[in-house]
């Protein structure tokens, strides 16, 4: 399919980058998505999500001073997947850990990135004042490799913080 597209491109005798916006794409996306959830217990949830896409195409990236087109074959993951596994203990605590997969990607407007995991972690305790839930959640993102995101400039760095909150009936 032609796909309405937008690239910018610098015209010598012009100040600036012109936006061209027209039929600029032509893709076709396949893949898979699926999700597999196991409650080994009433309290205990695990869940895995995969997905992989084939992602084939074209792009035209300049037309001056010569016309250049791009594949987009690696402008998205080919394979994401994460894993969630949930427990809910004794005196209203939960615990979580979450692991996610990106693969190699290109992002169109961003920069090669490696393939990286990620692994976030949550502990929660939950108080009950009168009719009122009061929520204390430790939460900390990427306990795994500092990794960048979209671009290579937006490192994603390990990051703790304390949430509460205050639900009234």
């Amino acid at each position: 399919d032609q796909i309405i597209g937008e690239y910018f491109d610098e015209f010598p005798d012009l100040t600036g980058d012109i936006s061209v916006i027209g039929n600029t794409m032509e893709w076709t996306t396949k893949g898979l998505d699926t999700q597999i959830q196991l409650r080994p217990t009433d309290e205990t949830l695990i869940s895995l999500q995969y997905a992989y896409t084939d992602y084939q195409g074209t792009r035209l990236k300049r037309i001056f001073p010569f016309t250049e087109y791009r594949q987009l074959n690696v402008e998205i993951p080919r394979h994401n997947a994460n894993l969630l596994l949930s427990h809910k203990f004794n005196h209203d605590w939960q615990a979580s850990f979450v692991w996610y997969y990106l693969s190699d990607v290109n992002w169109r407007q961003g920069h090669d990135i490696r393939a990286h995991d990620r692994l976030d972690f949550r502990l929660a305790k939950n108080f009950h004042i009168g009719r009122n839930l009061l929520k204390a959640e430790l939460i900390a993102h990427n306990l795994l490799n500092d990794y960048p995101e979209f671009h290579v400039s937006n490192l994603f760095e390990t990051r703790v913080f304390l949430r509460i909150g205050l639900e009234f009936p």
